[in-house]
């Protein structure tokens, strides 16, 4: 490839005669694969061993590391947001539960205190219309007399009192 029939420069003389260089000529066919690998080797090792400009395995290792510890610190801080994010919507949850059952408590507390109410109206009719005259009566006549016994005495005005409830009542 790099002889001319004509006489004009090849690439190798080009190299040699301008450039200074020495240039490595190997014959391909004579040769085996692995002795050709060796004879370039050798070459290029002649003048001091080579700068390789590639990163090495080991700076590959550092920055795949440091890689996957900002990949790590990435998805921890996506699970902490996420996280958060859950318990605040969890909280949120909770507080709206907790108003709503205190909305139904005390829907709950006001139908109770009306059921009450309708249910304690005729017992209050009852009383005021019947018991409480004559309570009222008693007590006045324990405060007038003052007895040494006023539970004792105001037993009896109820007793001897009792037909008068019973006979209103009928």
């Amino acid at each position: 490839a790099n002889f001319t029939q004509d006489g004009s420069l090849v690439t190798t003389d080009f190299f040699t005669e301008t450039a200074d260089t020495h240039v490595l000529q190997l014959d391909m066919d004579a040769m085996s694969e692995e002795e050709a690998f060796q004879a370039i080797r050798v070459h290029m090792e002649s003048r001091g061993q080579f700068f390789n400009y590639l990163r090495s395995e080991e700076e590959r290792c550092r920055e795949r590391a440091a890689q996957l510890q900002v990949e790590e610190q990435r998805a921890d801080e996506t699970r902490d947001a996420a996280r958060r994010e859950r318990e605040a919507e969890e909280q949120r949850l909770r507080s709206q539960q907790t108003a709503e059952e205190a909305g139904r408590k005390q829907v709950i507390a006001e139908n109770e205190s009306k059921h009450l109410d309708a249910e304690t109206h005729p017992l209050r009719r009852y009383l005021l219309a019947n018991v409480v005259p004559t309570l009222t009566e008693g007590l006045s006549d324990v405060c007038r007399e003052q007895p040494e016994d006023p539970i004792e005495f105001l037993a009896e005005y109820l007793f001897a009192h009792a037909h008068e409830a019973a006979g209103s009542m009928g």
